[in-house]
């Protein structure tokens, strides 16, 4: 989990560094929306949703 999205995120910010030269605002924030979503990927535990539904026929404890 780690090491690749450190990767990803390595190539990204230096996608952004060689894209400093350009005049092109949407392709920075689409680097900047690719960026968020790994940092996103590295924050979040593993397996995705936070407390996703319960199985149907499951009991419910309150």
């Amino acid at each position: 989990m780690g090491c690749s999205t450190l990767v990803k995120t390595s190539e990204i910010k230096a996608a952004m560094a060689r894209t400093k030269k350009e005049t092109t605002a949407q392709h920075l924030g689409l680097l900047t929306a690719r960026s968020a979503k790994v940092h996103r990927e590295l924050i979040t535990p593993e397996g995705g949703r936070v407390g996703a539904p319960e199985p149907p026929g499951s009991p419910r404890s309150y």
